[in-house]
């Protein structure tokens, strides 16, 4: 049996080679759709949230509002999103994936997205709550560090060495 020690140091260990694995798939979805990692991210961003604007997708992406700016203008251009005027409120601009888009994405993602789900239904309601808490927490603790990375400098690290 192994202890609680060991158990949680294999799954930091595997979460790890997660992360390492779910790069690898989107860098390689992302050379398929002819586009770079940031233009796949915040694609994938407003295919999973919905439309936003640009200040809300620059935000969610860690982007600056020029760099967003230009970012869309190549989804756009590519033919993976378009703005649009906001049905309530006509001078917001909402920027939002196109059907071509979801239909690409499907084709990619679906595949993975699917048998996920069916090694989800190896485990019981109990496993499958402690894993939904695990990723919730998880989240909060990368949401913490992102915070604390983007303070930092290089600079200021070195000096600490």
């Amino acid at each position: 049996m192994e202890t609680r020690e060991t158990l949680a140091e294999q799954i930091e260990i595997q979460a790890a080679e997660l992360q390492n694995d779910a790069d690898a798939f989107d860098e390689a979805a992302a050379r398929v759709l002819g586009l770079n990692t940031n233009d796949l991210h915040c694609l994938a961003l407003i295919a999973l949230r919905g439309a936003m604007t640009a200040g809300e997708l620059a935000e969610a992406a860690a982007l600056t509002p020029g760099a967003i700016t230009t970012l869309v203008d190549r989804l756009e251009h590519a033919g993976y999103a378009h703005r649009r005027r906001d049905d309530v409120d006509r001078r917001r601009v909402l920027i939002e994936p196109t059907a071509r888009a979801l239909s690409i994405a499907g084709q990619i993602w679906g595949p993975l997205a699917a048998e996920g789900a069916a090694s989800l239904l190896h485990f019981n309601e109990a496993e499958l709550n402690a894993i939904l808490e695990f990723l919730r927490l998880a989240r909060e603790v990368h949401a913490r560090h992102i915070a604390r990375v983007q303070s930092l400098t290089l600079a200021g690290l070195e000096r600490q060495d």
